[in-house]
This record gives C-alpha cells, sequence and structure tokens, in this order.
C-alpha cells in the first residue's frame, strides 16, 4: 500500500477517520504487509501483497497472512453476522468475477481497443481530462483500462472486489501514481468529497441496487469533479425488450450453475456465432453474445460467460439514469446509449 493513500482512507463498516495503520514488511514508501485497525469499531483489515484489503471477510480470505503475522495481530470478536451478510449478499459476484477476469487475461482487448473503451465511457475523446486530478476506478477488473488512464492522471485509486485485483498490480505496477484496493463498491473506504473523478463502466449494474450504488459514489467526488458510469442499456424497442425478458429467464439457470462448467459451456458461443442467419437470431433473441468490434474467439466466449454468470444484472433507460443525475444534484450530462448507457455529469 502506497502510504500516501493512507490520507484519503476510513472504515467502511463505520466510515470513521480514526485507523492505525501498521506496516510488518515494507519496501521504499510502499507496505508490503500490514494491518488496518479502526480505533471506532475495532475491525481489521489486512494488508497483503501492496493491497489493503478492506472487506468484512477480507481476514478470513487470507488465512495464510493471519498464520504468518498472527502474533503481531490482535483480532476482535467476530461479528458473524456482518460476514454473513456480506458473502450472501456479496460473494457470488466476487467468486464469479475473480473467475472471469482470471480466465480472461488473454481474451481481453488490446491497448487501443482498452483506450476506445475508456473514450465512450467518459465520453470524451480526450483523455487529457484526467490530468492533474485525482481519480478513482470504481470496479476496475482486471486493470487495462486502469493502465490506459494512469497515463494521463496525478493519481489514480482503482478497487474491485475480487481477488483479481492481485492481477491489477500486474498490470499498473510501472505506474508509481496507481493505488489499488480490495473493496466492495457499494462501502468504499474513502473520505468523502476525495475524488476529481470517479468512473465505473459496466459494474454498479451488477450491484444489489444500482441507484443506490451511484448515489454512494456521488458523495465521493469533490465539488468541481466529474462522474461517469456506464451500465446495461434498456431499449425502448420491442424485441430488445423481449431480448432482454429471454436471457432474464435463462440466467434463472445459469447463474445457479458451477462457473467452470458454466465457462466450457459458452465455448459453443463461437460456432454459433460463425452459422449465419441462425448467429443473427439468436443474437437479437438475446441468447447469443458478439461484439463485432473485438470478434474473437476468447473474447466470444468470456462474453457469453460475462452475460449469463453474475446474481445481479439490471438494465437501465437512458431517461432513468439521467434523472439519477439530476436527482443527485449533477449538471452538464452528456449521453450516448448504445449497448449501455454512458453518462458523465459535473458536481457542482
Amino acid at each position: 500500500m502506497k502510504k500516501k493513500l493512507a490520507s484519503i482512507l476510513v472504515c467502511p463498516i463505520c466510515k470513521s477517520e480514526k485507523l492505525k495503520i501498521d506496516s510488518f514488511k515494507e519496501k521504499s514508501k510502499e507496505i508490503i504487509d500490514g494491518l488496518i485497525s479502526c480505533n471506532s469499531c475495532n475491525n481489521v483489515f489486512p494488508i497483503v501483497n501492496s493491497i489493503p484489503r478492506m472487506l468484512p471477510s477480507s481476514m478470513r480470505d487470507n488465512v495464510e497472512f493471519y498464520l504468518k503475522y498472527k502474533e503481531k495481530i490482535e483480532l476482535p470478536k467476530e461479528d458473524i453476522n456482518q460476514i454473513e451478510d456480506f458473502l450472501k449478499k456479496k460473494g457470488k459476484t466476487k467468486e464469479r468475477f475473480g473467475f472471469q477476469w482470471k480466465i480472461g487475461e488473454k481474451a481481453y482487448p488490446n491497448k487501443e481497443a482498452t483506450q476506445h473503451e475508456v473514450q465512450k465511457m467518459i465520453q470524451a475523446s480526450d483523455l487529457n481530462l484526467f490530468k492533474g486530478k485525482l481519480v478513482l476506478d470504481a470496479g476496475c477488473g482486471n486493470g487495462q483500462p486502469a493502465s490506459v488512464v494512469a497515463k494521463y492522471a496525478k493519481n489514480l485509486v482503482a478497487i474491485d472486489i475480487n481477488e483479481s485485483i492481485d492481477k491489477v498490480l500486474e498490470n499498473t505496477n510501472n505506474y508509481d501514481n496507481v493505488c489499488i484496493v480490495q473493496a466492495d463498491i457499494c462501502n468504499l473506504p474513502f473520505k468523502d468529497n476525495t475524488f476529481d473523478f470517479i468512473y465505473s463502466n459496466a459494474v454498479l449494474h451488477h450491484t444489489p441496487n444500482t441507484k443506490k450504488a451511484f448515489q454512494r459514489l456521488v458523495k465521493l467526488v469533490k465539488n468541481g469533479g466529474d462522474i461517469s458510469i456506464g451500465v446495461y442499456w434498456k431499449s425502448p424497442k420491442i424485441i430488445s425488450r423481449i431480448a432482454v425478458a429471454n436471457l432474464s429467464f435463462i440466467r434463472i439457470f445459469t447463474k445457479r450453475m458451477p462457473k467452470n462448467i458454466l465457462y466450457k459451456l459458452c465455448w459453443f458461443a463461437i460456432p454459433l456465432n460463425k452459422i449465419p442467419l441462425i448467429n443473427t437470431a439468436l443474437i437479437k433473441s438475446g441468447i447469443l453474445f458478439y461484439n463485432p468490434e473485438i470478434p474473437t474467439n476468447e473474447w466470444t466466449q468470456l462474453g457469453q460467460y460475462d452475460r449469463l454468470a453474475h446474481q445481479y444484472q439490471r438494465y437501465h433507460t437512458e431517461d432513468e439514469v439521467m434523472n439519477w443525475f439530476k436527482e443527485s444534484g449533477l449538471s452538464n450530462m452528456v449521453s450516448n446509449p448504445e449497448y449501455r448507457v454512458c453518462v458523465r455529469g459535473h458536481k457542482n
């Protein structure tokens, strides 16, 4: 953990700023292994492999760390209800996204495609928009977009809920201006009014409540800052609504399937995409994934898995998302619905 990150951290459970940070192993100005303790609610969060792990289940998820440093760690009485509630609501999301990003490293688009995706998401072609700013990547996946934004931002904080956060460290380790945190986007460990720019692409619709997750992010933006989100688009076209209904029905079964089996079954999306007429019918019906901008076999299989695997998956109209921005007091909104509704707004 880069020590400069400490100035913006709060406890994700009680939001107290009274945190104690102990370093067990350091390198230069970075804590490799350590412990973050909340003096208000007594929760503790390990720093493992340079990454603060700030989830209710983090100590339980990092048993080797605890065994290595147990003489230096005083654990509070476990709040079983708190951990069980987190695992019930977010455990499957954490597990399935972690699996997706680990298997999808080779499938992820190249730097040019990633930069284009970032430009679409923030509704701006000039990434100098990030220059001189403290930026939050809220749901960074495997870190490819973060590695693009880091070239422009003064400092970038990247968060995600799952273990693929270690892959983000690999993809961004050439940048001294990147700080990485494992955290829940619905309970982020940062002070309000902290960031100059927050972006979150294709993440919020995978939370229990998309609007509430967005509203929590708005609180973290400084006055004079900007926020940009991308969520799945609910098209007004009847055929698109039917496609979403078809997919929602199929997901009743697929989101309960073991992730390894589901991913293997998603391989069939590759040959199906190559059969004329059948592929068109299946794509329009919402059953089959295809992205013409990245038509590789690996990306097709991963995309098919992505639309079938996750616990939560919601779709929103452009008007609905624009109203969230207005209700939050944001202005100067720009949007562009394609397969996602991407909206950027300014906090006055």
